[in-house]
């Protein structure tokens, strides 16, 4: 008996064959804001929240309080951004000291779990 009547008289001609079922990507936690730092009017400020779990990369947003729209939103991989359980990065963008609101969430292959709360200067 070859391998196809093998296969056939086990499972039935009709059956198709089995498939494996793929692992979900575990759901990232959530990161807590941690500062600005530097001088918020210049073009080198710092923005540093916590490492969540399972999070492969983060989207930091920034919002314009007295423009009440997004001026800034980035995604950055976690591995280039975050070491011993902090991530940072610096945007490169001039911010107005009280005028600007900021939050990150984390991502694992396109699950992301919730905002962080919201911070300011």
């Amino acid at each position: 008996m070859n391998a196809l009547a093998l296969h056939d008289s086990l499972l039935g001609a009709s059956s198709p064959p089995p498939t494996a079922t793929p692992t979900p990507a575990p759901t990232p936690g959530t990161s807590t804001l941690i500062s600005p730092n530097g001088d918020v009017g210049s073009a080198g400020v710092t923005f540093t929240w916590s490492e969540a779990t399972n999070a492969t990369y983060y989207t930091l947003v920034i919002y314009g309080v007295g423009t009440d729209s997004i001026i800034f939103t980035a995604s950055y991989d976690a591995t280039a951004t975050c070491a011993n359980n902090e991530c940072s990065v610096q945007p490169g963008i001039t911010l107005a000291a009280d005028f600007f609101a900021w939050l990150v969430q984390a991502e694992n292959n396109g699950l992301g779990e919730e905002w962080s709360t919201v911070g300011g200067p």
